[in-house]
C-alpha cells in the first residue's frame, strides 16, 4: 500500500499518489476507485484528519485529480510518463525517457533532505534543472550551486570560469563577501551565445527550491544584485531570473509566483525540456532507491 500524501483535499497530491501507484503496480495502472478506497482507509490515521464528507466528495476529488493529470499531459506532451483512459491511469511505454518527471515526482513525495547520501537529492535536482534550462535557452549552461561537480569549488574561481564561457563579466570580484561565499543563491546559469561571441546575449540566472518551503525562496536570487556585487563588470544585458521547483504548481497563485520568482519551472515545465536528454549521474540510482523506500 502506497502511503497517501497530505493534505488529502489537494487534487495535486491525489494525482501524485495515482502516478506513483501506477508506477509501482504490476500492471502499470491505477484507478479512481483505488484512490477512493485509499481515502477511506486513510481517514482517522495518525496525522490525517478524519474524513467527514460523503462518498460523492471522494468522487469529486478523484475527478479533480484526473483533470489535473490531463492538464499535466498537456503541459508536458512528451515528458509526461502517463496517460488517462477514463477512470484509469496507465504508464506509457518508454517511461525511462521521462526520467526527469519521475525524479521530480519522487522528490516531491519523499521530501528533500540535504543530509541524504550518497546522492544528495537537492544537488541532483539542480543538475536536472540545468538540463531543462540549457534546452530552454537552446545554448549552454552550468550548475553553479554548491557543491559543484564540474566548476571549481572556490567561488571566485567558479565565477572566473563562468565569465570566460559566457564572454562577459570579466571574472569574480574579490570582496569581503566573496571570501566565504559558496554560491550566493545562484544555482543555475544558462546562456545562448551568438556565433560572433560578442556580448549582449540571453543569460538566465536560476534559483532551485526542492523543499516544501519553496515559496520562502522565491525572492532569494536577485540577478542585478549578484552581478553588481560579485562580477568585475556588469553584463551588457541583465540576466533573466528563473525559479525551479520539483512540485507541480497550481494555476491559482501562478502570477504571484512568477512576479516574485521570474520564469517559473515547475515539474511539468522541467520535464518538457529535459525529456529524453541524457540524465545527470546519480539520478537513476536515486530514483530506483527512493521508489523502493516509498513502497515500504
Amino acid at each position: 500500500m502506497v502511503p497517501i500524501p497530505t493534505p488529502t483535499t489537494d487534487p495535486r497530491n491525489m494525482a501524485d499518489w495515482l502516478e506513483f501507484r501506477a508506477l509501482v503496480s504490476r500492471d502499470g495502472n491505477s484507478s479512481a476507485s483505488e484512490l477512493r478506497r485509499a481515502l477511506v482507509a486513510a481517514g482517522g490515521d495518525d496525522g490525517i484528519p478524519a474524513r467527514t464528507g460523503a462518498e460523492t466528495d471522494d468522487e469529486a476529488l478523484a475527478a479533480s485529480a484526473f483533470a489535473e493529470m490531463d492538464d499535466r499531459a498537456r503541459s508536458s506532451p512528451d515528458g509526461y510518463p502517463f496517460v488517462t483512459d477514463g477512470p484509469i491511469l496507465k504508464t506509457k511505454p518508454g517511461v525511462a525517457d521521462c526520467w526527469s518527471y519521475l525524479f521530480c515526482l519522487l522528490l516531491s513525495l519523499k521530501g528533500a533532505d540535504r543530509a541524504d547520501v550518497p546522492d544528495q537529492p537537492t544537488g541532483l535536482f539542480e543538475e536536472v534543472a540545468e538540463v531543462a534550462a540549457r534546452t530552454y535557452v537552446s545554448g549552454d549552461s552550468a550548475k553553479f550551486g554548491f557543491p559543484r561537480r564540474v566548476l571549481p569549488g572556490n567561488f571566485i574561481a567558479a565565477l572566473d570560469e563562468i565569465c570566460v564561457s559566457i564572454g562577459e563579466g570579466k571574472g569574480g570580484k574579490r570582496r569581503p563577501e566573496s571570501k566565504n561565499a559558496k554560491d550566493a543563491r545562484l544555482d543555475i546559469v544558462a546562456w545562448r551565445p551568438f556565433p560572433d561571441r560578442r556580448p549582449a546575449q540571453l543569460i538566465l540566472f536560476g534559483q532551485c527550491a526542492a523543499g516544501a518551503n519553496w515559496q520562502d525562496k522565491l525572492t532569494d536570487l536577485q540577478p542585478d544584485c549578484f552581478v553588481g556585487l560579485f562580477l568585475n563588470e556588469q553584463f551588457q544585458v541583465m540576466p533573466v531570473r528563473a525559479f525551479f521547483t520539483p512540485f507541480r504548481l497550481a494555476t491559482e497563485g501562478w502570477e504571484v509566483n512568477a512576479r516574485y520568482g521570474g520564469i517559473v519551472f515547475d515539474r511539468c515545465r522541467i520535464s518538457h525540456f529535459a525529456h529524453a536528454k541524457p540524465e545527470p549521474p546519480g539520478v537513476v540510482n536515486w530514483t530506483r532507491r527512493t521508489t523502493a523506500e516509498l513502497q515500504k
